[in-house]
């Protein structure tokens, strides 16, 4: 069902308006097929509301960009929105760096963007009060906003040799609170003057609803936190890093999700955006505003039998785009085209919605279990190459004689190495650990890289 239309809010007289939205993912890809009519669309409607609803400072929580390194196309929509801002509202824009994003990449043109009143921060700094924002001027600080970015694995703790993952997790956690409990230090003396404090983030609270789309942010899942870890000084905290809408722990703790469906396990997601009213000092309004949707995403589960019937009858929300489906089916000949069946079986509908792709599950008979490698003549081996963390485990159990403990101690190791990685690209973040094989943390010896014949030490042993 499209988004209930939302009428105009009345904006109290003398009241701050703020519009907190995260999470674009501008360049972002659903396999190959391209997004960018989407994104232009959201960006069409966001920039229309911002004069609509009387904006008067715009927070977008990290993500700006689905990679460290952007097509031109994305980087295009996000410059003209800026501008569109500048020239069509009296609206000022701040934008924190996500996990996706690169701090160099979206820092390197701050100082002219801060001439069109957009106010950027990558990366956290080392004095932590370049972080506040005053909002509409040092001089008549009506708001304070403290502008977290993404805080990276080096940021919050620097390791020691021995941690157990709860040495970690605590130390990780312990680092996000004293980075947000330093910023409400640094707001006392505007909050003196009457200013409300509202704090932006990037990150994974604990307990909250994820989809398919989304990464862990630290290693193994050791980064999440829990909502308390945000001081009661900040009367909003504006989230990003997580696709569904939804609070933390109060309703002034909310991440606002991406404005379009990244993946087919949010098509059931209504997006929105938060618009909140400030005044002297109080968040005393905090609204819905659902996004128009563009395009629908659906999902489809079925057993083969069913399949030509199930596909005759389908009808998709539609949106200003033609839907796009993904079907699932139940079957026992893995050597069947059903992507080809699907097509000319939907062809007549594509001004409706088109399926973009087809899954083939192993019909499983009563009490049957499946070995893994039956199981994988229905996986896309493209899935298995885009995740280096599943290829990792797929070489480390082909190694029959490598003791559990060895192989416990490897597995952390990779993630805490490709975690380096991705902090360096200014890309996301490893998979989780599966609960299962979850382990302490401690500094594997070389020998154990060179049996796995992985180049991950120079000549003297040390982490390149």
């Amino acid at each position: 069902m499209p988004p209930p239309v939302t009428d105009v809010f009345p904006k109290p007289a003398a009241a701050v308006r703020v519009l907190h939205t995260a999470d674009w993912h501008l360049g972002k890809m659903l396999g190959d097929l391209d997004r960018a009519d989407e994104h232009q669309r959201f960006l069409d409607w966001l920039l229309a509301e911002l004069a609509r609803q009387q904006v008067d400072l715009l927070l977008i929580s990290g993500d700006i960009f689905d990679t460290a390194n952007p097509p031109q196309a994305a980087e295009r929509q996000y410059f003209e929105f800026l501008a569109g801002v500048y020239r069509e509202t009296k609206c000022a824009v701040i934008v924190t760096g996500g996990n996706h994003d690169s701090p160099a990449h979206l820092e390197a043109p701050r100082r002219v963007l801060h001439t069109l009143n957009v106010h950027i921060t990558g990366a956290l700094p080392g004095n932590i009060e370049d972080l506040l924002v005053p909002f509409p001027s040092i001089d008549d600080p009506q708001l304070l906003v403290a502008a977290v970015p993404f805080l990276r694995d080096r940021d919050l703790r620097t390791g020691a040799f021995g941690q157990t993952a709860d040495d970690i997790r605590d130390e990780l956690r312990r680092g996000v609170e004293s980075v947000y409990r330093r910023a409400a230090d640094a707001c006392a003396g505007f909050r003196k003057q009457g200013a409300a404090l509202i704090a932006m983030g990037h990150l994974t609270v604990a307990g909250a609803r994820v989809s398919e789309s989304e990464r862990v942010v630290h290693v193994g899942g050791l980064g999440k936190v829990d909502h308390k870890v945000f001081p009661e000084d900040f009367c909003y905290v504006a989230l990003g890093h997580l696709h569904r809408p939804q609070s933390m722990g109060a309703d002034t703790i909310r991440y606002s999700g991406s404005p379009i469906p990244l993946s087919f396990s949010e098509c059931e997601d209504v997006k929105e955006v938060r618009v909140l009213d400030v005044h002297h000092g109080e968040l005393i309004a905090n609204h819905t505003l659902p996004i128009p949707a563009t395009r629908y995403l659906a999902q489809v589960k079925v057993t083969r039998p069913e399949l030509e019937q199930t596909l005759a009858h389908l009808a998709p929300a539609r949106g200003a785009l033609p839907s796009w489906v993904e079907v699932s089916v139940e079957t026992a000949d893995a050597s069947e085209n059903l992507f080809e069946l699907v097509q000319k079986l939907t062809e007549h509908r594509r001004d409706d919605f088109e399926v973009v792709r087809v899954q083939a599950r192993r019909e499983r008979s009563s009490g049957a279990l499946l070995s893994e490698s039956e199981d994988d003549q229905f996986r896309s081996v493209d899935a298995l190459l885009d995740d280096p963390v599943e290829v990792f485990e797929r070489r480390l159990e082909m190694l029959t004689d490598l003791s559990v403990s060895d192989a416990a101690e490897m597995r952390v190791a990779f993630r805490e190495l490709y975690q380096i990685h991705l902090d360096n690209e200014g890309g996301s973040a490893a998979k989780p650990l599966p609960p299962e094989k979850a382990t302490e943390s401690k500094v594997v010896v070389p020998e154990i890289a060179e049996e796995l014949h992985f180049d991950f030490f120079d000549a003297g042993g040390e982490p390149k």
